[in-house]
């Protein structure tokens, strides 16, 4: 019996040796502060003027006179991401629409400086609506929102 007892306090002494009931470590906790985003409308996006005949729809490039630019400014070198919806454009009286598709780089890197351009071309489907008999003269706009974020 006193060996049985020798054998079980050698092996509690042995497992507590090896099996802390404790144990303590470290991690690091760090907090990375970005310059915040701006973004500056230079020019909005000018489908132009057409007659009530115009049966086509109307596209307009990045690169051409009428698209609409904005300037982005934030932390050298980061790459961002850009959304905007489709939308439509509606006549003033509030009933007539035409659907507008945009064209522009979603996904953006800003440059050394921390800045990039952003070019925003346009489809509007005039076709669809002479189809739907919605193309009425007069004046179509709508206020589209641009949302600019870090990746």
């Amino acid at each position: 019996m006193k060996k049985l007892i020798q054998v079980a306090a050698l092996s509690a002494f042995t497992f507590s040796a090896t099996n802390a009931l404790a144990v303590t470590d470290t991690f690091n906790a760090t907090l990375k502060v970005k310059q915040a985003i701006s973004l500056t409308k230079d020019k909005d996006l000018d489908f132009g003027e057409v007659l009530t005949t115009h049966n086509t729809d109307i596209v307009v490039g990045q690169s051409d006179a009428g698209a609409a630019k904005f300037t982005i400014n934030g932390e050298n070198n980061a790459p961002v991401t850009v959304t905007i919806n489709d939308t439509d454009l509606v006549h003033t009286d509030g009933t007539n629409k035409i659907a507008a598709t945009f064209d522009f780089n979603a996904t953006p890197t800003l440059s050394g400086t921390g800045a990039a351009d952003l070019l925003i071309g346009g489809t509007a489907k005039v076709a669809d609506a002479v189809t739907a008999n919605n193309f009425i003269a007069g004046t179509y706009q709508a206020a589209v929102n641009v949302d600019v974020v870090y990746q």
